[in-house]
């Protein structure tokens, strides 16, 4: 698995509202990522990287809230390949600038 772009994008309410079907994952990314904020997303290739990257994702989070482990936090990936393209193609739209790694 390796790192193949960096992007900075600025996202909106209604990007949020599109990239998560539920109410409390939509509230609970905005409180995360304030809508119109710029965020650093990193793209990832390589074999099994959305598995590798949803395994991972969850270690970290138990590493930092221990016991108190709860979803969400600092660091999403997409749940499956079906999400990753809806997700890229949202968050595409938003991209401010590209840093090739």
């Amino acid at each position: 698995m390796v790192i193949s772009e960096r992007w900075k994008v600025r996202l909106t309410f209604s990007d949020i509202f599109r990239l998560y079907d539920g109410w409390i994952p939509r509230i609970a990314s905005t409180m995360r990522f304030p809508p119109l904020f710029k965020l650093d997303m990193y793209i990832l290739e390589g074999a099994n990287a959305i598995n590798r990257m949803y395994s991972l994702k969850h270690k970290i989070r138990y590493e930092i809230w221990g016991w108190e482990y709860k979803k969400g936090g600092f660091l999403h990936a997409p749940d499956t390949v079906e999400e990753a393209c809806r997700h890229e193609s949202i968050i595409a739209n938003r991209i401010i600038e590209v840093f090739p790694v």
